[in-house]
């Protein structure tokens, strides 16, 4: 199936810090160059920094909305405002994405044609690695060990050298870049409004 076919929507929750919005948007500008054309829903989570100050629109290559709550949500309840909104709107794909991080040109379009390709993953994820060391891997994939009831993350703090370079099966996949698809949401639900997590 054409990739540019799908309607993606990227949605990242914003805070505080416009400096990290700035960098991420900086580095989603690149996609446009590539097959898919995805929409971005910035939820601004009561930061009360008028986003909307951001000079962005004209000249961002990539759909851009901005939407307001008056108070911080936390992560879950923040991210479900961008993902109604997103469903509401025809998404096939959501990417929830955390506004401190930078991507690579090509990872969404991996992760979709992963994710057309593997119909029984409906939650896929990218390899990340730390900002301030971007050779050393942050996460790669983790396993949930039943005896200890505690998530692993075996490739943590290694040097990527290029290994694991083919899709693998993950117990868990982290909220700061998370592709999800429309029907996995549809079945599921939304995030669980309980989860807290800060978001700069």
């Amino acid at each position: 199936m054409d990739q540019a076919k799908h309607s993606v929507f990227i949605i990242i929750l914003h805070y505080k810090d416009i400096s990290l919005l700035s960098d991420c948007l900086a580095s989603l500008k690149s996609l446009a160059t590539h097959t898919l054309k995805p929409q971005i829903l910035i939820v601004d989570n009561g930061s009360h920094l008028q986003v909307q100050t951001l000079s962005i629109k004209p000249w961002f290559p990539i759909s851009i909305r901005i939407i307001t709550s008056k108070d911080n949500k936390g992560y879950a309840k923040g991210s479900n405002i961008g993902i109604k909104e997103a469903l509401s709107l025809g998404a096939d794909y959501i990417l929830l994405l955390n506004n401190d991080t930078v991507v690579s040109p090509s990872f969404l379009d991996i992760l979709i044609e992963t994710a057309e390709k593997t119909s029984n993953a409906g939650i896929l994820g990218p390899k990340i690695h730390f900002y301030s060391e971007p050779g050393k891997i942050w996460f790669a994939g983790a396993r949930f060990d039943s005896e200890t009831c505690m998530l692993i993350t075996p490739k943590s703090g290694q040097i990527d050298e290029g290994m694991d370079t083919k899709p693998l099966e993950s117990d868990y996949i982290t909220g700061c870049a998370l592709l999800v698809k429309r029907a996995v949401i549809e079945k599921i639900g939304l995030l669980d409004g309980d989860i807290v997590k800060c978001c700069g």
